[in-house]
């Protein structure tokens, strides 16, 4: 367990993209330890949701955190190898697709 929490505060720096405006970046420049614990609340609820996995308003609604921040920290924990993306998909509430992600850790 201690790998992991390692793993989840590792340097894996919250990005913007590049056409976001400054505001963007500079948030994203100072969100180093708050991703982190992010990182560690959306992968305990994976961790939660087992083999079936989730979608991020799955997650949002499990963490209290906002789904922009769900999709800012799942490519995050792929990087980390912490999380993988399934190749299924499952509707969110307003009908869209979104693919599912599990924990690697179980």
């Amino acid at each position: 367990m201690s790998e992991q929490l390692a793993l989840l505060e590792e340097a894996v720096a919250p990005i913007a993209r590049r056409a976001d405006p400054v505001t963007s970046k500079i948030a994203a420049a100072t969100m180093r330890e708050g991703a982190a614990l992010q990182r560690a609340q959306v992968l305990a609820a994976l961790e939660r949701r087992g083999d079936a996995g989730a979608i991020y308003t799955d997650l949002a609604v499990d963490t209290g955190l906002a789904p922009v921040a769900i999709d800012r920290r799942l490519p995050e924990l792929r990087t980390l190898g912490l999380a993988i993306r399934l190749p299924e998909t499952r509707l969110t509430p307003s009908g869209r697709p979104a693919h599912v992600h599990r924990a690697t850790t179980l």
